[in-house]
């Protein structure tokens, strides 16, 4: 595990569906005997679990194609679900 001070430090907002799931995550994890992590270090291990899986994600093309947009500017929130839809498809397989 790296130093502290080889971290870098980023802002993750999450919607509360999401921040609610999380902190249910954690409940399980304490009530099943372990420790009350915290929520960076669960972030942080699904990061590093999808990056060492070596899975495959599509990561071509990431963008609205149903609609062009000015200067192709597409909302966070449909790119968020692409990429959450691509990355779901390359864990099926």
């Amino acid at each position: 595990m790296a130093d502290k001070s080889d971290y870098d430090r980023l802002s993750l907002t999450l919607p509360k569906d999401l921040n609610d799931w999380l902190h249910h995550f954690r409940q399980v994890i304490k009530d099943a005997g372990g420790f009350k992590l915290p929520r960076t270090l669960i972030v942080r291990a699904f990061i590093r679990a999808v990056k060492e899986s070596k899975i495959k994600i599509n990561l071509q093309n990431i963008r609205d194609n149903d609609k062009k947009e000015i200067a192709d500017k597409v909302s966070s929130a449909k790119l968020e679900n692409i990429l959450v839809s691509r990355l779901i498809e390359a864990i099926k397989h």
